[in-house]
């Protein structure tokens, strides 16, 4: 039988420490070792790219593989959002500083935050949802992988020629924006000036995404519990036997303490 985590929502702070390590070692494997004889925002491009898909992959892959390892939650849609929030906050220590070693403006940045943003609370939606007791975790973290990962292997699948030239390059570019990870790859484009109109719109699907993720979740638990809840057409009221045992068995006027017959004269 499983366990189920206690009822009452608590800081994660083992997540929070594993989440600082993972930090701290994806700026000393993606900035740490530059030491360049003339520092530009050209040099640390590369790094600062690099930093962005450890962000991701921890965000994205890492914590819902941590969660979805662990028992049901009862609490899991605050769970979720208390692990957002704390997630958030430490990749903001992270995230601005690289205003010093790049040449974005806040927005570029901030747009870059978004984005990361929300990806983790798509991401995290489908954590809450899979968390629940009486849901299924392995599909859980198999629907996180999807989201991740569709659109990019349909690009690749798409056979060539499947449309004129314009729109067979759209239809590509938009099922590899898909991906976070390419999204957040050509958000942190080196040397890249103010947001394109473009950029703009192509913000504003992932940001759209994680509120309709968190408003089917909310539905989908509602369901989920409520069927939890619901008793089983088979399962009747309990049989208890009659006070005193059988009749046959009791001793009287019609009837020995033996359980046999006695003859009334």
């Amino acid at each position: 039988m499983r366990s189920v985590e206690r009822d009452h929502p608590t800081l994660p702070r083992g997540l929070i420490f594993l989440a600082s390590f993972w930090l701290v070692g994806a700026w000393q494997l993606s900035m740490g070792g530059i030491s360049p004889i003339q520092p530009s925002s050209t040099v640390y491009a590369p790094g600062v790219r690099m930093m962005l898909q450890a962000l991701a992959l921890g965000a994205l892959v890492g914590w819902p593989l941590l969660r979805l390892s662990q028992p049901p939650c009862s609490w899991s849609l605050r769970r979720a959002a208390i692990d957002l929030a704390a997630l958030s906050a430490l990749a903001q220590l992270v995230l601005w500083p690289l205003r010093l070693v790049t040449p974005w403006s806040v927005e570029r940045l901030l747009a870059v935050d978004l984005l990361l943003a929300a990806s983790a609370t798509t991401v995290g939606a489908v954590v809450a949802t899979a968390s629940r007791p009486g849901s299924n975790r392995t599909a859980g973290m198999a629907c996180v992988l999807a989201l991740l990962l569709a659109g990019p292997l349909a690009a690749t699948a798409l056979p060539a020629g499947a449309g004129p030239g314009a729109e067979e390059g759209a239809l590509r570019s938009a099922l590899l924006a898909s991906s976070p990870f390419v999204a957040l790859h050509a958000f942190a484009e080196p040397g890249a000036g103010p947001l394109s109109s473009a950029e703009r719109t192509a913000l504003a699907a992932p940001i759209a995404a994680a509120i309709g993720a968190w408003i089917g979740a909310w539905m989908v638990i509602r369901r989920i519990d409520a069927r939890r809840s619901r008793p089983r057409a088979n399962d009747g009221p309990p049989s208890t036997p009659p006070r005193g045992g059988s009749p046959a068995g009791r001793g009287g006027a019609g009837g020995g303490g033996d359980g046999r017959a006695v003859p009334v004269s």
